[in-house]
């Protein structure tokens, strides 16, 4: 039987009945808003002009589609997702009031005051050092719980607790089997009908199955397991405020359900995976055609060169950080010969699991606004875009030598379909 869902009533009646949580909030004086955008649970921000909570319940179903049943016990890897990251990664981890484990949710603080990142991407928005301080959370946690970290049977019990069986089955068919073949979960614009046909290709299915093979085979480290643009909060940086300094968190990490152990790797290929999203949008706006407009705000000269900054920066904010951590390793066979193989290796898994990631959000099910809010030719050339730039790493991924070979790559798919839109070449 399913837990009793809470309601915008309920919620206040809930926190009045823990002193913990009413010892943050006045209860008599809250506004609570419903404001789950995902499709796995219910969230509710509780506020009373001063201070806040965020509740987060589990549904027993996908909320697009009740009739797909899922488990609820995923509220389970996002309290081990958020322990850990409030013990290992505590400046880019919203506070933690716990687990509820019968009515199947969390608390934790509210971040109201901060900005979902993606909608920021969308409206043309520079935040600086946010993509640096994303990959130190990814190291943070990737040294902390991984046999760097620890010894091996405190990682090993570590994985077998964190099994996450039905969340980890949505990721291996939604982001690694159904865009290769046709699927009633697929949809796309038409003008791409040649590229995602491309794709049902058996060297290209190959290569898919050795990202698969690596993500369900390597349990190296706790990950957040959908490190996307819509589960990183950023700094609001308008015009009017003082920037913030560089020591300062400029980023909070949410959404943790998904989480297990599996390659670091993957934690970074989804971040990449939608810069490069974003990176499509910006080409699609950049056509004289578009008439979408964007938001005020971008005080940065140059957007796009930002944006294309983001796979370095992010790249090095991890290394750094990992290198930093990982002079106190665990395991002495480790020698820095092991840390630079072992690091070369994750940058080009993170390269392969970027290219999977934007042809899901292209293809496939759970598709992100980068894309979705475009219309017309503006959303065909931005699904043009990612899926080339996604193929081409694809198909290039084990021979990539360092993260500028990202950069250069993503360039050169602008360079060439920019000719293309010039009438030079398809």
């Amino acid at each position: 039987m399913s837990t009793e869902l809470l309601n915008e009533k309920t919620v206040i009646d809930y926190i009045a009945g823990r002193s913990d949580l009413n010892a943050v909030v006045n209860v008599g004086k809250t506004t609570v808003r419903e404001v789950g955008d995902g499709n796995l649970n219910l969230l509710f921000l509780v506020q009373d002009g001063s201070n806040g909570l965020a509740i987060k319940q589990t549904l027993p179903y996908v909320r697009s589609d009740h009739s797909w049943k899922v488990t609820e016990d995923s509220i389970f890897a996002e309290a081990r997702g958020l322990e850990a990251a409030s013990e290992y990664a505590k400046a880019y981890a919203p506070r933690y009031f716990g687990l509820d484990a019968d009515r199947r949710l969390i608390v934790e603080e509210d971040l109201s005051d901060w900005q979902v990142w993606r909608p920021n991407l969308n409206g043309r928005r520079v935040n600086r050092l946010a993509a640096r301080d994303t990959g130190r959370f990814i190291a943070e946690m990737a040294y902390h719980t991984s046999y760097f970290g620890k010894d091996e049977q405190e990682v090993q019990r570590a994985a077998a607790d964190s099994i996450n069986p039905e969340l980890e089955q949505i990721t291996e068919d939604l982001i690694f089997t159904e865009p290769y073949f046709d699927h009633v979960h697929n949809s796309w614009d038409s003008r791409v009908d040649d590229q995602v046909l491309a794709l049902r290709d058996d060297e290209i299915r190959t290569q898919a199955a050795k990202l698969k093979y690596e993500f369900l085979t390597n349990g190296e480290a706790l990950l957040h397991g959908d490190l996307h643009t819509n589960s990183i909060f950023v700094r609001n940086q308008g015009a009017e405020e003082d920037p913030l300094p560089d020591e300062a968190a400029h980023v909070k990490i949410f959404d943790y359900e998904f989480g297990f152990y599996g390659p670091v790797a993957f934690d970074i290929g989804i971040l990449w995976g939608n810069f490069l999203l974003a990176q499509a949008r910006e080409f699609a706006l950049s056509s004289s055609d578009s008439s979408l407009a964007v938001e005020e705000g971008n005080h940065d000269g140059d957007f796009h060169a930002w944006l294309l900054s983001l796979y370095e920066e992010s790249w090095q904010g991890f290394e750094q950080e990992f290198r930093r951590l990982a002079s106190h390793r665990v395991n002495r066979i480790f020698t820095d010969g092991f840390v630079d193989h072992w690091l070369s290796r994750t940058l080009r898994y993170s390269a392969g699991f970027a290219a999977s990631e934007a042809i899901r959000r292209t293809i496939g099910w759970a598709k992100v606004s980068d894309i979705e809010s475009l219309d017309g030719k503006a959303k065909a050339d931005a699904s043009r875009f990612a899926l080339s730039a996604a193929r081409r790493l694809l198909e290039g991924f084990e021979g990539l030598d360092e993260v500028a070979d990202v950069r250069r790559l993503v360039e050169g798919t602008a360079a060439r379909l920019e000719k293309g839109r010039q009438g030079n070449v398809r």
